[in-house]
């Protein structure tokens, strides 16, 4: 979660070029150390039910960030 609030914190329209950049090494750290945490879990034991509706919960709402970043990192407009 932190990595896709710096992602959020670090995409103002102004860096593009760099942002970008930045935006793509965050989402990969996320995407591994998530992957990690859930392998993690399942081989300690400790992964639940409650866990997993978590996980898939903040994967939802970390995939709408990166959305909203991608939009602003890319320019993306409106065309009405």
């Amino acid at each position: 979660m932190c990595f896709m609030l710096a992602g959020v914190i670090l995409c103002p329209a102004g860096l593009r070029g760099s942002a970008g950049m930045i935006w793509a090494r965050l989402l990969w750290v996320y995407s591994v150390l998530d992957h990690v945490d859930g392998k993690r879990a399942q081989f300690r034991g400790t992964s639940g039910p409650w866990g997993e509706f978590l996980n898939h919960g903040l994967d939802a709402w970390n995939g709408s960030i990166m959305l909203l970043v991608m939009a602003v990192v890319g320019g993306w407009q409106s065309t009405r």
